[in-house]
């Protein structure tokens, strides 16, 4: 049985999130996650309200692809004695049998501090939307 312990910097909170993802490590996710855990994903359907639904959501992600990577890019982090959020750019590279495929996206989070280090409270994984222009802040035509 592995032992798991939570990290003691935010940055370190970070690069385990990226490193488990990636290694597709169920039981290391859920080790550095908060027990009130709230998410959205990047599908329509992807909203976890616990650490239970985060756990269901991740053995989908994980069982409809062979490998997976999550690597972050230019991270903000922002912290005070009790939580720290952070942005950053997000990519998610998926494979399996007969395609590869990049989710370019944008990370937010919220940590919190327990008494042995940072758990994951909060994820919001997301991808700009590709019919709107750069400099604007709407589409050009809403639908």
């Amino acid at each position: 049985m592995a032992v798991f312990s939570l990290p003691q910097s935010v940055s370190e909170a970070v690069e385990q999130l990226a490193t488990y993802y990636s290694h597709k490590d169920i039981e290391g996710l859920i080790a550095i996650t908060s027990p009130q855990f709230t998410g959205f994903g990047s599908g329509p359907d992807e909203i976890v309200h616990s650490i239970e639904e985060f756990r269901t959501s991740l053995i989908r992600d994980f069982s409809q692809c062979d490998q997976v990577r999550m690597e972050f890019d230019d991270i903000h982090i922002r912290e005070d004695i009790r939580a720290a959020w952070i942005i950053a750019a997000c990519t998610i590279t998926a494979q399996t049998s007969t395609d590869t495929v990049a989710l370019k996206g944008r990370m937010s989070a919220v940590f919190r501090r327990a008494s042995s280090g940072w758990q994951i409270a909060l994820t919001h994984f997301s991808m700009p939307y590709s019919d709107q222009e750069s400099g604007q802040s709407y589409p050009k035509k809403i639908s």
